[in-house]
Order: structure tokens, then C-alpha cells, then sequence
């Protein structure tokens, strides 16, 4: 059990990462769209920093459940 546990606070450390990821990806696409004057580009940019920003806190929720539940089963 304490496999599938150090499992999945790495996957979820893993999600919110590639979440950062996409988002700082964003950014730069939208710059390169308002840069560019293409708003294609802008609004792609938009798009991935929203869903980023979702992968994170997802990444970041399922971590505090595995937190709580490593901490539920060490508890006296």
C-alpha cells in the first residue's frame, strides 16, 4: 500500500508540474501572438494557461489527498 501511495503523490507531483509547464507555455504564446498580431496564437495562449493552471491544482489536490491519507493511516 505504501507503493501505491509514493505512486501517486509522484504522479500528482508529476501533474502539477506538466500544469507549469503548459501554463509558462501559455505565456509565451500569447506573447508571440500579441507580438505577432495573431490572435489565433493569443487565444491558443489563453486556452493552455487555463488548462494549465487546471492540471496544477488538480496536481495539487491529489497530492493533499495522498498527503492525508499517508497521514490518516500513520496516525496512533
Amino acid at each position: 500500500m505504501d507503493d501505491d501511495l509514493s505512486k501517486e503523490k509522484a504522479d500528482a507531483m508529476s501533474q502539477e508540474a506538466r500544469g507549469m509547464a503548459q501554463n509558462v507555455g501559455g505565456k509565451v504564446k500569447e506573447a508571440w501572438g500579441a507580438l505577432t498580431n495573431d490572435t489565433g496564437d493569443r487565444v491558443e495562449g489563453m486556452a493552455d494557461q487555463v488548462i494549465g493552471k487546471a492540471k496544477e491544482k488538480i496536481g495539487e489536490f491529489r497530492g493533499d489527498v495522498a498527503d492525508a491519507a499517508d497521514e490518516e493511516r500513520n496516525a496512533p
